[in-house]
């Protein structure tokens, strides 16, 4: 894994002789992610600077004369979004032709996050039931807690 900075392929953008001819090598291309930059060290500075100047190429584009993407509908929109020029971590590999494409990873934190923050959200509202005087005395005469503050979620990988 590594940490990179990368965009969505655009064969009208990025390929410098996009024709009929080569269709099969830029197609290929416009499925993955361009690799714009890799990192060996985290340095925050200067990856903001990286960054910085990326979206400002992106501002400078003319997306009114730029055609279609040739599989991504909505391209212009996502090339829009504020977020779209980012650290990621991704595992990179040349394509026959040269790219240097990436495969996204980060997007498993991001989907581990979202589940903790559900889980620990349920833990908070399972000791806040506990904590409830109906509860406390149904443990101290039962040996249990009541059914509705029973159970605690846990994290779990299938």
């Amino acid at each position: 894994m590594e940490l990179v900075i990368c965009e969505l392929y655009h064969p009208h953008i990025h390929f410098y002789n996009y024709n009929e001819e080569n269709k099969s090598e830029w197609e290929e291309a416009s499925l993955h992610w361009l690799t714009i930059q890799k990192y060996k060290n985290y340095n925050k500075n200067k990856i903001k600077r990286e960054i910085r100047i990326h979206k400002n190429r992106y501002s400078s584009i003319n997306l009114l004369q730029l055609p279609n993407h040739p599989f991504i509908q909505n391209y212009k929109n996502i090339i829009l979004n504020e977020k779209y020029i980012q650290l990621h971590l991704a595992k990179c590999f040349y394509l026959p032709t040269g790219e240097k494409i990436c495969i996204l990873k980060t997007f498993w934190i991001k989907i581990f996050q979202r589940t903790w923050k559900r889980i620990f959200r349920e833990r908070k509202e399972k000791i806040k039931r506990r904590c409830h005087p109906h509860s406390i005395v149904s443990f101290q005469q039962m040996g249990k807690w009541p059914k509705d503050c029973f159970i605690s979620p846990i994290f779990k990988i299938s």
